[in-house]
């Protein structure tokens, strides 16, 4: 027993923010790797998992020359993507944008001025090759201030959110200085086509699907080992959906929903809410089809946004409206709740978020209403094609487009009702992610490379 103890490898997880760490402690296979590796977190929640937590601290002016770095980065390269794009319209708004491609739902908050001269001076291939080697000779400045943090660590597992994390990058840096294995692990499904690019890149990375390893090489240029292991969140998804699918109707029972309700999922932006909100109020409160009045609307909150006056005013907008009740996640809701809530959805009503492609994974009737951002030179709808990551989601049966109110209400009270006993297809869903054990396919990843360095 003692030496069992003793020859177990240490393993470092860096978790960019709790609630990541909140995730993982619910998901991540501790219990299939506990005979072999202690557990040591930075940035995690207290858990008893964690064998201890590992401070990391940077400097100020590290943080800040990495930012510009990413910043710049993102300028150099914003055609690289839709989204990039719409980011740096936003932050950083050029006369000379002749992009027409727009993103109408989501604003980006314009950069002061001084930023957007700092930014734009470095943003060309020599500003940012400058940057580069500044923010290295910082990173081994921290080094020589912290030489032993990485003592003993075997492998390093890092979460990628794609946020701007000068910590992620200097642990990449620093683990292979020392030879040591880092494994990256997709978290958002946007996250490779949207958020950064890659500056230092880990030796492993683990990607939902061919799409997002498409994406890692195509967009971020990454070289190194990838594989497809699918998602922790979503595979308790396709869980549901092989109960669904099942001939037992006993297995079904339970993702039947016990009364019809529809799940709007918040945008983050509670006015926009509001405005699709009310027309659904108008609706289930007025509509003359009385076998539809009794409709439940379950309004999710976005749960990562900064609180502010003006949002508590809109959230009381909201419950205001009649036939709305409203859902407040918050930041410690399990994922477990998550998939128990589409579960008991007849409809889903989303504008692109990642909670579509969930429920399009147990069949639920998905609709993006786009007909509040229509503008004159760009139709959004067709946003379910040119966003990197929705791009292939309008092959989907029962993933629908409302362009006006009027097909919005129409979709909402069955005109799309033979839609019901069809599935989406399976092949599709595997391409955003793949249907597999993520648990066991991240756990043999991180046994094979602690072992073998690559």
């Amino acid at each position: 027993m003692y030496d069992e103890i003793m020859n177990k490898k240490k393993l470092l997880i860096f978790f960019p923010n709790k609630k990541v760490s909140g995730e993982y402690i619910e998901m991540f296979p501790f219990e299939m790797l506990k005979k072999e590796f202690d557990f040591f977190g930075i940035n995690n929640r207290e858990h008893n998992t964690f064998l201890k937590e590992i401070p990391l601290k940077l400097s100020l002016l590290t943080k800040k020359s990495h930012a510009l770095l990413h910043q710049a980065e993102m300028l150099r390269r914003r055609n690289a993507s839709v989204y990039y794009m719409a980011r740096i319209r936003g932050e950083f708004p050029s006369r000379f944008d002749s992009q027409h491609i727009k993103i109408p739902f989501h604003e980006f908050k314009k950069a002061t001025f001084f930023k957007r001269v700092q930014v734009k001076f470095f943003s060309t291939i020599f500003g940012v090759l400058i940057l580069k080697k500044i923010v290295i000779i910082l990173f081994k400045l921290e080094n020589f201030f912290s030489p032993k943090l990485l003592k003993e660590v075997n492998c390093i597992v890092l979460p990628y959110t794609g946020g701007i994390s000068v910590e992620w990058d200097f642990l990449v840096w620093l683990a292979e200085k020392y030879k040591i294995t880092t494994i990256a692990i997709q978290e958002n499904w946007d996250n490779l086509t949207s958020k950064q690019f890659l500056f230092m890149k880990p030796k492993i990375f683990a990607t939902w699907s061919q799409q997002s390893s498409s994406h890692l090489r195509s967009i971020q240029n990454f070289r190194g080992a990838i594989y497809e292991v699918g998602c922790f969140r979503i595979q308790g998804f396709y869980s549901s959906r092989e109960l669904l699918c099942s001939e037992s109707p006993k297995s079904r029972l339970h993702l039947e929903p016990i009364e019809k309700s529809i799940l709007v999922i918040g945008l983050g932006d509670e006015l926009e809410d509001f405005k699709l909100l009310r027309v659904m109020s108008d609706l289930m409160s007025y509509s003359q089809n009385l076998s539809h009045t009794n409709l439940q609307v379950i309004y999710r909150v976005h749960p990562h946004i900064v609180e502010s006056p003006s949002r508590k005013n809109n959230l009381k907008l909201i419950e205001s409206l009649p036939k709305i009740k409203i859902y407040n996640p918050g930041l410690y809701e399990t994922n477990s709740e998550r998939i128990e809530q589409v579960n008991s959805a007849e409809i889903v009503v989303s504008i692109f978020s990642t909670m579509v492609l969930e429920s399009a994974i147990v069949n639920k009737t998905c609709v993006i209403p786009v007909f509040n951002f229509v503008t004159a030179d760009y139709n959004p709808s067709h946003l379910i094609d040119d966003l990197n990551h929705f791009s292939g989601m309008s092959m989907l049966t029962k993933v629908k487009i409302a362009t006006t109110s009027e097909e919005f209400i129409d979709i909402l009270l069955g005109a799309e009702g033979d839609l019901s006993n069809k599935i989406n297809d399976p092949i599709v869903l595997n391409w955003f992610c793949k249907n597999t054990d993520t648990q066991l396919e991240i756990a043999s990843l991180i046994r094979q490379y602690a072992t073998n360095n690559v």
